[in-house]
């Protein structure tokens, strides 16, 4: 896997429409049943800790992952000029030592993708450690539910294999932008020997290949989880 890119940073943006669908719609229930809180409480002790989550899951949350993903998509943008550039510039290496102003795109680029990750990284943290939270009320509520079922019925379908899925890709997300971040930094933070092996290594076409991939799927989010 090149330094430059991990398609894991868009694992959240591949979860279908439907299950957001249904994330929406518990969401949805638990603001409506507010008015009678204490009455549900009794049964659901996780219920208003549910409910300020779902509040969160609307004002901030859920608008956060949308920015998030339209954030994403500016960085691949960039990410991809940069290194379409860099690649036609490689490209041209005819022989086995790589040209002064070639060595300086190769630093200027690195530079460049370490300072656009950094801020990236840090509103993936925050949005996937609000996600965390709403799911886990969401689990324990889940659970109470399954304990008094033969008093509340369906109440509310548990979002069982759904709160999984999101984990899973909330982690696969951090952890990739958290692997692309600290690689770029040991990277940058010392002086780069800029060879034809240190380029190879880079895996500059799979990196454009990768950035593609998760442009496509950040820009589609948005109209994707549209209601």
């Amino acid at each position: 896997m090149s330094i430059l890119a991990n398609e894991g940073v868009k694992s959240i943006f591949t979860i279908p429409s439907s299950q957001w669908a249904t994330i929406n719609n518990r969401v949805g229930s638990v603001l409506g049943a507010e008015r009678i809180s204490a009455i549900i409480s009794q049964d659901l002790p996780g219920y208003p800790a549910l409910l300020e989550a779902s509040k969160l899951w609307n004002s901030d949350t859920f608008p956060g992952l949308i920015s998030l993903s339209k954030t994403i998509s500016v960085y691949c943008e960039t990410a991809l000029n940069n290194f379409l550039i860099l690649n036609a510039a490689v490209s041209k290496i005819s022989g086995p030592t790589v040209p002064d102003d070639v060595k300086k795109l190769v630093e200027d680029s690195l530079r460049d993708l370490q300072e656009n990750t950094s801020p990236i990284l840090a509103s993936t943290e925050v949005t996937a450690a609000n996600l965390r939270s709403f799911l886990n009320k969401n689990q324990v509520v889940d659970a109470e539910i399954a304990l008094n079922k033969e008093k509340l019925g369906d109440f509310w379908a548990p979002l069982g294999d759904i709160i999984d899925a999101l984990e899973t890709a909330a982690g696969n997300v951090t952890g990739s932008w958290s692997a692309i971040s600290n690689d770029l930094a040991n990277t940058v933070s010392k002086e780069i020997n800029v060879t034809i092996p240190f380029i190879e290594a880079l895996d500059i076409e799979t990196a454009i290949i990768c950035w593609n991939n998760v442009k496509t799927e950040s820009t589609a989010f948005a109209s994707k989880v549209a209601p």
